[in-house]
């Protein structure tokens, strides 16, 4: 077994040594083969989404089979949070909302007053 760091190097050169043509599935990797209709991975199409993956093996096959490729993703079942970007606290408040309105404006000295 090779450390993490030298087996993605190596996954790196086999990925870029070969090409798989997706028939059954089977043998195909869903994260990391090259198998989109334009020849990229998921991995390098999402990379954001894929940032959220655990360590997966999940074949092509497996992964479509009931969207089991959902649950490779970490955080899977617990639910979405939002955080309001403009107050420290992450909490809404209309206050921040009307200040957000007005970010970026700025008034001059010699501007004249309609």
């Amino acid at each position: 077994m090779l450390p993490p760091a030298k087996e993605a190097i190596l996954d790196n050169c086999f990925g870029a040594a070969t090409s798989i043509t997706l028939g059954d599935g089977n043998k195909a990797s869903f994260w990391t083969e090259s198998c989109l209709p334009d020849g990229v991975t998921i991995t390098s199409r999402a990379p954001k989404l894929f940032s959220f993956i655990k360590l997966s093996k999940l074949t092509v096959a497996a992964a479509l089979l009931n969207n089991n490729w959902v649950k490779d993703i970490k955080g899977h079942g617990i639910p979405d949070t939002i955080k309001w970007k403009f107050t420290a606290d992450g909490v809404y408040s209309s206050a921040s909302a009307y200040k957000m309105f007005f970010l970026g404006n700025s008034t001059s000295l010699w501007a004249k007053s309609l």
